[in-house]
């Protein structure tokens, strides 16, 4: 297989709403990065509008491992890149997957605050959608032809259902096993924790199996506390050049942001806590 392009691809593993898009346009500052995100659709290659996000490692047949290598190194080919990073939500159910693929692969554990979260990915669940997401979409080129009939009119029955009834819409963000039903029975707030909390116990499960050298696990707090520390250590684990663009661009975005609750949050956080509250305890966030 021609590994060409894909030398120890990076993937960054966190849910919704956890910094991934901050991080990842970070690190697509690093001259020698080829940066590709949330390519979700060559990862449904040849399971497109399955119900769940999960995929195991006995998926990653030589047929669909080929299709999403192949992308990936065309991809950073193109860019005339050394090293391809990619990040979608819906990875944290896939781990395995993503492993079998590609052996090499180094992981960035991305880890926020589910209260923070789940706040935040209310707000995205019950907004119209993004004219530019859509567009990227569109034009990026990553669904698979053999696929494009079926994405074709999901996205347009999706995109329909957001503008017309954001509170009943199809489901957005990763999915876990029996999301639709979950969602049917409880708020979208909950929904959200559901998604945070389940994206971490199966994540975490699956990276433990992983050898923790390919491994770098960081909370989204503590990059807005040391945004230059943290990423030096992130372009060592990564095995990158140091970049000065990298770090003055963190410094220059990043942001530690600080504010109190609304009583409306404050109720929802309540409503939250017996489904978050496992994992909170797991990261140290209580």
């Amino acid at each position: 297989m021609n590994n060409s392009g894909l030398e120890k691809p990076i993937f960054i593993i966190a849910g919704v709403r956890s910094g991934t898009t901050m991080l990842g346009d970070i690190l697509s500052k690093h001259e020698d990065v080829a940066y590709w995100i949330e390519p979700k659709y060559i990862w449904q290659y040849r399971k497109p509008g399955q119900k769940t996000d999960l995929r195991s490692a006995e998926e990653a047949t030589s047929s669909v491992s080929e299709y999403i290598r192949r992308k990936f190194a065309e991809y950073t080919v193109a860019l005339g890149k050394e090293r391809f990073l990619e990040k979608t939500p819906s990875n944290v159910f896939r781990v395995a997957f993503i492993n079998e693929i590609f052996p090499d692969a180094r992981f960035i554990q991305l880890i926020r605050s589910g209260v923070s979260s789940a706040l935040s990915a209310e707000k995205k669940w019950l907004a119209k959608p993004e004219r530019s997401a859509l567009k990227r979409r569109l034009t990026s080129g990553e669904i698979p032809i053999v696929d494009l009939p079926f994405y074709f009119f999901t996205i347009v029955k999706e995109v329909v259902w957001k503008y017309l009834s954001p509170q009943q819409g199809s489901v957005w963000g990763q999915k876990f096993e029996g999301i639709q039903e979950y969602r049917a029975a409880h708020s979208v707030i909950e929904t959200c924790a559901k998604q945070w909390s389940e994206g971490l116990r199966v994540s975490q499960s699956e990276l433990d199996k992983i050898d923790p050298q390919r491994i770098y696990t960081i909370k989204y707090e503590e990059i807005l506390k040391q945004p230059d520390v943290v990423m030096k250590q992130l372009m060592e684990f990564m095995e990158v050049q140091h970049s000065a663009r990298v770090v003055e661009y963190a410094q220059a975005i990043v942001r530690a942001t600080g504010k109190a609750y609304t009583e409306e949050e404050q109720e929802k956080i309540k409503l939250i806590q017996p489904i978050i509250a496992e994992q909170m305890r797991k990261y140290n966030y209580v």
